[in-house]
């Protein structure tokens, strides 16, 4: 999990503590408004995530529970301490799931390549028109690859490194269609930052480098062998990924990355 939905978690848990110790319109209120303050925090530098969907709930939760007080609904009685009871018993609930959804299915943290090059990457889509694609049921489907490519370059330290799956859905959902799931199982990767940058320079520190083919197996995707393609391409190796796309997937990428 990432410190900032740590903390909202622990923010969380402190506020259903201290709501239960002394549930004050102040408490509710101040808590509410830490929780709230702590999203935004989450959201602006983190990104939200559908794991974490639980605990945004249960900030939710706290606001409207907070403005009911503070609206003077609440004065006591069966009805609010029971309501009281189910609100804190949900959220610690929501969070024991979010936390679970969180560390099952994280936003990681790519190691870092051990060469002495910056990594430059680009894709590419290529459509052979004169060959018949094997692998498809369409008699007439074009031969169509996808083709990423990892290069020793030289840095710009103006521009972002790219994003896991270069920040497609058609991508990760094929993916995740891959394993059964369904198509947004794999969104939160687009949150991943991988240690390439998009439109580099190759590097001149030579005039030539090794070029290699590099295959991810088959039904897999060659994002998931990122780490090792960067590696390469930072002790100076072009690394050329080739993957034969799923239509859906083909046409965004014919869109975004043709030559």
């Amino acid at each position: 999990m990432r410190p900032i939905e740590i903390a909202l978690i622990l923010v969380n848990l402190l506020a259903l503590l201290l709501i239960r110790i002394r549930p004050s319109r102040t408490v509710w209120i101040g808590s509410a408004g830490v929780n709230l303050l702590f999203l935004l925090i989450h959201s602006v530098f983190e990104g939200l995530r559908y794991q974490m969907a639980l605990a945004y709930l249960c900030v939710v939760i706290l606001l409207l529970c907070a403005g009911a007080k503070g609206a003077g609904r609440f004065s006591g009685g069966r009805f609010p301490r029971a309501l009281k009871t189910t609100a804190v018993g949900l959220s610690i609930l929501l969070l024991a799931l979010t936390s679970y959804l969180a560390y099952a299915l994280p936003v990681f943290t790519f190691p870092p390549p051990t060469g002495d090059y910056a990594v430059g990457i680009k894709y590419f889509a290529f459509i052979d028109e004169a060959r018949r694609d094997p692998f498809r049921d369409k008699a007439d489907q074009k031969r169509y690859l996808m083709v990423k490519i990892c290069y020793p370059a030289k840095d710009d330290s103006s521009k972002p490194y790219s994003p896991y799956f270069h920040n497609s859905r058609a991508l990760l959902g094929a993916w995740a269609r891959f394993y059964h799931l369904p198509g947004f199982a794999f969104d939160h990767l687009g949150l991943v930052k991988t240690h390439a940058k998009d439109g580099l320079e190759v590097s001149d520190k030579h005039q030539d480098y090794p070029v290699v083919l590099f295959s991810h197996g088959a039904g897999t995707t060659m994002e998931a062998e990122t780490s090792q393609s960067e590696d390469l391409a930072s002790h100076g190796y072009v690394v050329v990924d080739v993957r034969s796309e799923e239509s859906r997937v083909g046409k965004e990428c014919r869109s975004r990355w043709s030559p």
